[in-house]
């Protein structure tokens, strides 16, 4: 079994060369293929995305969380998935013509078609995934995602190559996940290979029944200001914001995404082996928000010229935006870490409270904000990121015993560290001269400064982060 240090690394190692692979892959793609031809392919994929919220439908958790995971219980959850994914497979399958139609596009039949069968292997696959998960063998699912990226990749390129046009990408992904559960079959038969129950189904539909609510209103609360935006200051300011959201949620989906991964079966192994959820959470806290505390900051003071480097000056009005939820970033830093370990102790109904209280005040502040500024409607998402957090605290106060004294203890020299770093960090702002080229030059001694002033306070700081490193070196050097 892989320990957890070494699934944090290799949970975000696979994020990262995923991402690579598929940045190249469209950068190819983007030779091969037409605006239109990748158009028809990407509406199909919202369509089919939409389905996705309810695929899964909380069974990798249920595996993950389960204290005592018997075989049945495992062929039970394998029986769930495929009761839920079977059968939205055949409504795509019957709705893909009537969806084209519609759009009056027959390609989006068939791009449809092809994406809909991944939903009759799903299961299959989910349900290992979910136990791999929840053993932290992701040196395993290292080589599974990684190589399942590149196949998909390469065939998807040869494909398109040889003019298969939109359909190039839906074949690929169908063998991508054929190419997965193979894998998967090899490396643990015992799982992927066993028949499903459809017997005492019920405790495991109301654990991921609570838990496919809470995504579906967080997903409407994504999804809610491009529509309230669009209708009160138009389709520029849908643009301006969905911009500034990118980089704030390039944090969520570089660093917190790969932690959460592991966090959540890391917090149910710790609990499985009766050992202090109260402290465990507060040394992990002690040890990750520097991060968040670090990168919000300087992601405040160095907007302007990171928006002028990387998207050039017509974008400049995403500044505000930016900079106002970098405060709900630097706010949420001792809490990244709650849903998973509230996940893993399988209070899901906490959970969903916080998703549904703060998304109904953050839709209701949005619906008066979007008819005002885009200024107005980052100050309701940060009035909404405090009313979650207020939720969040009671939740973990109720769950483990956690109380906000002890958590602002546990990140003040993670805070101290963010301070130092922001500070030397910021400093090449007295020479930025609001050029595209001194925005570059600005963020790139940014960059190094803060880098080296993070790397010099966590050791003189004595931060628990620091021994990692040292640990690390040593490895590297033996």
């Amino acid at each position: 079994m892989v320990s957890v240090r070494r699934a944090v690394v290799l949970s975000m190692a696979q994020r990262y060369v995923a991402f690579v692979i598929q940045f190249v892959a469209s950068i190819i793609l983007a030779r091969l293929l037409t605006p239109a031809e990748t158009g028809i392919f990407s509406l199909s994929a919202a369509v089919i995305g939409i389905a996705q919220m309810l695929r899964d439908f909380g069974v990798g958790e249920y595996i993950v969380q389960e204290r005592d995971l018997t075989r049945q219980r495992l062929k039970a959850a394998l029986g769930l998935s495929i009761v839920i994914s079977w059968p939205i497979a055949f409504l795509l399958l019957a709705g893909a013509h009537p969806v084209a139609d519609f759009y009056d596009e027959a390609g989006v039949a068939s791009v449809m078609q092809v994406l809909a069968l991944n939903f009759l292997l799903l299961p299959f696959g989910s349900t290992t995934s979910a136990v791999l998960s929840k053993e932290l063998a992701y040196n395993i699912m290292f080589v599974n995602q990684t190589l399942t990226a590149l196949l998909g990749a390469v065939l998807c390129v040869a494909l398109a190559a040889s003019g298969f046009s939109y359909m190039s990408m839906a074949w690929a992904s169908l063998a991508s996940m054929l190419f997965s559960l193979l894998f998967l079959v090899i490396v643990r038969p015992q799982e992927t290979l066993m028949l499903p129950s459809f017997a005492n189904l019920k405790p495991i539909a109301k654990f991921g029944g609570t838990l496919t609510i809470g995504r579906l209103v967080d997903q409407l609360c994504r999804r809610a200001p491009d529509m309230l935006i669009a209708q009160g200051l138009g389709f520029q300011a849908v643009g301006l914001y969905s911009k500034a959201s990118t980089v704030l949620d390039a944090f969520q989906d570089f660093f917190v995404s790969g932690i959460s991964r592991v966090a959540t079966p890391a917090f149910a192994k710790s609990r499985h082996e009766n050992n202090d959820p109260h402290a465990a959470y507060l040394q992990s806290v002690q040890m990750l928000a520097v991060f968040p505390l670090c990168f919000f900051p300087l992601l405040g003071l160095l907007a302007e010229p990171l928006i002028r480097a990387l998207f050039g000056a017509t974008w400049m009005e995403a500044v505000p935006v930016i900079q106002i939820g970098a405060i709900s970033g630097f706010l949420s830093s001792p809490y990244f870490l709650a849903p998973p370990l509230l996940t893993a102790h399988g209070r899901v109904k906490e959970i969903l409270a916080v998703q549904l209280v703060g998304g109904l005040i953050f839709i209701a502040a949005l619906a008066l904000a979007a008819f005002h500024s885009l200024e107005a409607v980052a100050i309701a998402g940060t009035v909404c990121t405090v009313v979650k957090l207020w939720l969040l605290q009671r939740a973990l106060s109720s769950t483990i015993g956690v109380r906000l004294a002890e958590l602002l203890a546990a990140c003040s020299r993670s805070a101290t560290v963010g301070a130092i770093a922001t500070v030397v960090g910021a400093t090449p702002l007295l020479v930025y001269d609001g050029t595209g080229p001194g925005a570059l030059l600005t963020l790139a001694l940014s960059g190094v400064a803060s880098v080296i002033a993070f790397l010099a306070s966590i050791f003189l700081l004595h931060h628990p982060i620091a021994q990692e490193v040292l640990a690390w070196w040593k490895r590297r050097k033996g």
